[in-house]
């Protein structure tokens, strides 16, 4: 792997690791916690102790990024047929 591809997975990764603290400042800040009080008895769903506020905010977030991942998904498949479209007719040309 040469420096540049070392560099932005190093990169990539601080990003995600600061997008997580951020959900999970957000949780702590949005959701409070009652002694004694069960919101949903019988859930043991991580979702079933954050406050609507926070669920609405990482329903949205979680929205957003899966449709970055279908985005960046069909850039990669157009770039892959256009590479393969390149080596082809450098073949043909080669015959």
């Amino acid at each position: 792997m040469n420096k540049n591809h070392a560099r932005t997975a190093v990169l990539t990764s601080i990003v995600g690791l600061i997008l997580g603290l951020v959900d999970t400042i957000l949780q702590f800040v949005l959701t409070t916690v009652k002694l004694g009080w069960i919101s949903n008895p019988g859930c043991s769903a991580g979702g079933c102790f954050t406050s609507l506020d926070f669920r609405t905010y990482w329903g949205v977030t979680n929205m957003i990024l899966g449709f970055f991942g279908v985005i960046f998904t069909l850039i990669f498949i157009y770039d892959l047929k256009k590479f393969k479209f390149k080596n082809f007719k450098s073949i043909q040309e080669r015959n």
